[in-house]
């Protein structure tokens, strides 16, 4: 066994310390908010977690349904230890997610010396802006990067110690189980694999790791080939990119076969957004949409991402440029057969070949020798990457721990925890949450109270449960406690004892004079803009004002 050196432990502790700061600083408070599919995750670990059943009376399903589709189980069944310590908070869900972000650190400094790639390369991994904040949202996004970058490098691994190969496809096969779209990736990394080293997988001495490895993979997917017959396997159809195929194919039908104006259509489409993955622009200039003034990789890395590839491509016969290579081809394709242009939250796996495309060019950088003296020489590259990591972090803490939470607050389902507060310090009150415009306020609303699971459960239509992998009718409207979930009953909703709850365009001011609303609650963003708007309604005023012209006046409906 190799021995760690004091320069390594040096650097690995400097890791440790990076990687937990940056990953968990602030957690439970930044991202601002808790968005929704925090909140449907984070609320079916804890429902599991008190009673064996997901949100809607399903014992310990395979897959979980959520607002019409279906999330892959092992984010949320890994949530379940972070609340079972901390309870229902923001930090326990996300929790999963930022320590997952803190162990890729490691992995990729594994990945890069088993490459034989500079591992000064991890340490600008830690806080590259889109590993960084898909680190801090308690979803299944880095969770899934994590296992596939794990199942990646026991993968190359096994290109030199084929034993390797069967913990490879236990964990690759795993990966299919936290992220939807690694579903198919995996498969096409495999058969990339396959197509790059058949020699060596296909040797007599590696005949048994084969097999193993197959049995493997066949009994982890024992479950999807359980629902591979049902709407649950197969619930994000309509995200793909067939749609703009087919328009396109449309024009192209005038003085082409249809056949081949589908198929031109198709290469296209699926080629435009595979190079779009590699684009330097959509990479290093264009900022990132989550994230104000910054991109996705600083923008200096641009040229240690060109220098790396030019690499790769020299060097293509060898294995490490092969594996690059493999991870490169295969790792876009999922998400560039759906329909968005640079779907972060599918496409985490193609950033694995994009950094080793960086640290092979920051390698080659700093392999130059610039100046006669070996001292000189390394004391201006440690102040010349110390300059930069300083300079990138400023960008990055400017980016997301100052802008972020005030310009981006909204788009988080900012508000939720003092709408919660004052619907908790009024357990008399009826409260009508209008869902016209707001992201599935219900589960915020059951998180945030801490609903109990079974009493959830018993609110949910049975049929459900009973037809759970059919994917049934989402209901938006739910109705427990004393909330319910649905768009405002002008006619009906004024003439009751209840409040009103909106955003700043469901209930109008010339509305409130009208219906002799009151205001009970105003909730701002950071920015200042409206969130949350309460009223309560006077229905014995009302009735006064139109002389009991409606029916419900006779008498006033109270709940």
């Amino acid at each position: 066994m190799q021995k760690i050196s004091f320069k390594q432990i040096i650097f690995l502790s400097l890791l440790l310390i990076i990687g937990i700061f940056i990953f968990f600083y602030k957690l439970n408070v930044i991202p601002p908010g808790f968005y929704v599919d925090e909140a449907l995750e984070g609320y079916s670990a804890y429902s599991i977690l008190e009673t064996g059943r997901d949100e809607y009376g399903k014992a310990f399903p395979l897959v979980f349904r959520m607002y019409g589709s279906y999330n892959p189980p092992l984010f949320i069944y890994l949530a379940t230890l972070p609340i079972k310590i901390w309870g229902l908070t923001i930090f326990s869900v996300r929790f999963v997610s930022a320590f997952s972000g803190f162990v890729l650190i490691f992995i990729i400094y594994a990945f890069l010396k088993s490459l034989r790639i500079s591992t000064l390369g991890s340490l600008f991994f830690a806080i590259t802006p889109v590993v960084v904040f898909r680190g801090r949202v308690g979803d299944e996004i880095s969770l899934a990067f994590t296992v596939f970058s794990l199942g990646s490098f026991l993968l190359w691994l096994s290109v030199k110690k084929p034993k390797w190969f069967i913990p490879a496809s236990f964990v690759l096969s795993l990966s299919t189980y936290a992220a939807y779209s690694q579903r198919f990736t995996v498969p096409f990394v495999l058969f990339f694999y396959f197509l790059f080293f058949r020699k060596q997988l296909l040797a007599k001495a590696n005949r048994r790791n084969l097999f193993y490895a197959i049995v493997v993979l066949i009994f982890t997917q024992l479950p999807h080939l359980y629902l591979l017959f049902t709407p649950s396997f197969l619930p994000k159809g309509g995200e793909t990119g067939f749609s703009n195929i087919i328009m396109q194919s449309v024009k192209l039908r005038d003085f082409l076969p249809a056949f081949l104006a589908t198929s031109l259509s198709f290469v296209r489409e699926f080629a435009s957004q595979f190079v779009n993955y590699f684009s330097p622009r959509s990479l290093f200039l264009v900022d990132y949409y989550d994230l104000p003034g910054i991109p996705r990789f600083y923008q200096w890395m641009l040229i240690p991402y060109l220098i790396g590839i030019y690499i790769v491509w020299r060097q293509r016969v060898s294995d490490r440029s092969k594996y690059i290579l493999l991870l490169a081809l295969s790792s876009p394709i999922t998400a560039s057969l759906t329909k968005d242009p640079f779907p972060v939250h599918r496409a985490m796996p193609v950033l694995l070949p994009i950094f080793f495309f960086i640290a092979l060019g920051l390698d080659k950088i700093v392999s130059v020798k610039l100046f006669s003296s070996r001292f000189i020489n390394r004391g201006f590259y440690i102040i010349l990457t110390t300059v930069i990591f300083f300079f990138s972090l400023i960008l990055f803490w400017r980016s997301y721990f100052v802008l972020f939470p005030i310009e981006k607050a909204k788009y988080f389902a900012y508000g939720y925890v003092e709408l919660t507060e004052f619907i908790r310090s009024n357990p008399d009150s009826h409260f009508v949450v209008d869902r016209a415009r707001l992201p599935i306020p219900y589960i915020e609303l059951a998180f945030f109270l801490k609903i109990p699971p079974e009493e959830f459960q018993n609110s949910v239509d049975a049929t459900i449960r009973e037809n759970y992998y059919d994917n049934p009718p989402f209901d938006q409207n739910f109705k427990f406690a004393n909330i319910e979930t649905r768009s405002i009953v002008w006619e009906k909703d004024i003439y009751r004892n209840q409040v009103l709850v909106g955003d700043n365009l469901a209930i109008s001011t010339q509305q409130a004079e009208e219906h002799f609303l009151t205001k009970v609650i105003e909730i701002k963003d950071p920015l200042g803009e409206v969130i949350f708007l309460g009223y309560k309604t006077n229905p014995a005023q009302k009735c006064r004002a139109t002389r009991n012209i409606s029916p419900l006046c006779k008498p006033a409906s109270t709940f």
